[in-house]
């Protein structure tokens, strides 16, 4: 879920104030990161921020998953994909990923996943 096929993993910072943590996504989040609350980690890891994976972020309650389906460029066939979204951009982030770029495709719609596991 955290790696798209044929794209490099890079850490990123997920959050603002407290509840920020760094994790280790697919670099498939600068289109859309604004509205799901994701950054590109440039430098060092500040000493405040604590690493998390995919599914403890989710367990911790910093990070919620969303499901997305995108349309690839040329095509007619939707895509899925699990993507990561800051606990602070809930809200917001399910109407403003519609129509963003999303790994060589459009985003269709967003939604939180019909199946949902807590641990």
């Amino acid at each position: 879920m955290a790696r798209v096929k044929g794209t490099a993993t890079v850490r990123h910072i997920v959050g603002t104030g407290t509840k920020r943590f760094v994790i280790n996504l697919s670099d498939v989040y600068s289109a859309i990161g604004t509205a799901v609350g994701v950054s590109k980690l440039t430098g060092d890891i500040p000493d405040d921020v604590p690493s998390l994976d995919y599914d403890g972020a989710s367990r911790n309650g910093r990070a919620a998953k969303v499901r997305i389906s995108y349309k690839k460029t040329g095509t007619t066939k939707l895509s899925q994909s699990n993507i990561l979204v800051a606990v602070d951009k809930l809200d917001t982030a399910l109407t403003d990923l519609v129509g963003k770029a999303y790994n060589g495709g459009t985003i269709v719609s967003a939604r939180f996943p019909r199946r949902r596991i807590l641990r």
